[in-house]
C-alpha cells in the first residue's frame, strides 16, 4: 500500500473542549493556511468512513481515496486540510468508547498526519457532557451519568471515568503517529492565554493564525432549572436515531422550556450543586493521570487548574 506523504491535520477531541470554535472560527476559512478537508461535509465524512467504519471490512486504502478527493479544492488553495470531529477519541453520551480503535483506523488512513488533541479540565467536561446527553433526550440524573464509584461489578456510569484519563489517549497517538506529530492544547490557555495557544497551533501546523481574532462562544448551554426541566420532559419524548437535529415536538418543548427558565431562576444554586457533586465524585481521581499528561507534552496543567 503506498504511503501518502500530502500532509494533513487529525483533530480528535475531546468532546467539549472548544471544537465547535475550532471548526466554525478556525478551520472554516481559507485565509490562514487551515481549512476543513470537506467543508461542511468534514464531521459527517469522518463519522461515515471512520465512526461507522465496519472494522471487518475496513479499507484503509479506499478511504483514504474518497478522503483525499474531497480534499482536492482546499490543497489547490495551499491550505493545510483539516479533518475535525471530535467524537473520535469517543462519546460517552453516545455510550461510544472506541477512541483505541479510531486511532489505529487513522493511523492506516494517514501515518504521515499531525494530530491535535484539545483537553479541558475534567470537572468542566462531566459537567458540560451531563448537560449534552440531558439535550440528547436523556432522562437520568447527574449522578445515574458519573456514577459513584461503587458501581457492581460489569456494571459502568454513562461517563466512564477513564475516559478522561488524557495521558492514556496521548500515548496511544504518540505510539501511532509520534510525539513530534502531536499537539495537545487545553481549553484553559483559549481564555487565558489566546497568544500562546495560537502560537502552539501556528508553530505545529507551519501556518500563521491570528491570536487576536473576535470569539464567540459556541453551543452555548441552557440554564439548569431548564435543565431539570428537559430531564423531566425526555421521560416523554422518543427520539428518532435515523434523523438529524432537533425533531417535531422538541421545538415547542425547546421554547416552553427556555421560557420557564427565564421564571424559575434559581441556575447558580443548581450549578452551584451539580459542580460540588462532581468534585466530590472526581476528588484525587485524575491527578496521577495529569501529572503523565503534563509530563508526556510539557504542559504547565497545575497552573491551569487542573488537579495534580
Amino acid at each position: 500500500m503506498p504511503v501518502p506523504h500530502d500532509p494533513v491535520l487529525l483533530h480528535v477531541g475531546y468532546i467539549k473542549t472548544a471544537t465547535t470554535f475550532l471548526q466554525n472560527q478556525v478551520f472554516a476559512g481559507p485565509d490562514e493556511g487551515l481549512e476543513l478537508a470537506a467543508g461542511p461535509q468534514t464531521r459527517a465524512q469522518m463519522v461515515q468512513e471512520i465512526l461507522l467504519g465496519d472494522d471487518y471490512a475496513f479499507d484503509a486504502e479506499a478511504t483514504r481515496t474518497h478522503l483525499e478527493a474531497l480534499t482536492a479544492d482546499v490543497r489547490a488553495r495551499g491550505n493545510l486540510p483539516v479533518w475535525s470531529e471530535e467524537m473520535l477519541l469517543g462519546n460517552p453520551p453516545a455510550r461510544r468508547y472506541d477512541g483505541f480503535a479510531n486511532a489505529r483506523k487513522l493511523q492506516l488512513v494517514y501515518p504521515n498526519a499531525k494530530v491535535l488533541i484539545t483537553i479541558r479540565r475534567q470537572p468542566a467536561i462531566a459537567l458540560s457532557i451531563y448537560r449534552e446527553y440531558v439535550l440528547g433526550g436523556g432522562a437520568l440524573p447527574l449522578r445515574g451519568v458519573i456514577g459513584s464509584g461503587d458501581e457492581p461489578l460489569s456494571y459502568t456510569p454513562i461517563l466512564r471515568p477513564e475516559f478522561l484519563f488524557f495521558d492514556r489517549a496521548i500515548r496511544h497517538y504518540i505510539g501511532l503517529f509520534g510525539a513530534e506529530n502531536l499537539l495537545v492544547l487545553p481549553q484553559e490557555m483559549l481564555s487565558a492565554d489566546p497568544a500562546a495557544y495560537f502560537a502552539a497551533l501556528s508553530q505545529f501546523t507551519g501556518c500563521t493564525i491570528a491570536h487576536d481574532r473576535p470569539r464567540t462562544r459556541e453551543h452555548v448551554g441552557e440554564g439548569f432549572s431548564a435543565l431539570a426541566l428537559r430531564r423531566l420532559s425526555n421521560r416523554f419524548i422518543v427520539k428518532d436515531p435515523t434523523r438529524r437535529g432537533r425533531q417535531g415536538i422538541d421545538h415547542l418543548t425547546d421554547r416552553v422550556i427556555r421560557r420557564l427558565d427565564g421564571v424559575l431562576g434559581g441556575n447558580a444554586k443548581r450549578r452551584g450543586a451539580h459542580e460540588a457533586q462532581i468534585a466530590a465524585r472526581y476528588a484525587g481521581l485524575f491527578a496521577q493521570s495529569n501529572r503523565a499528561t503534563a509530563d508526556l507534552t510539557g504542559l504547565a496543567l497545575d497552573a491551569l487548574g487542573y488537579e495534580t
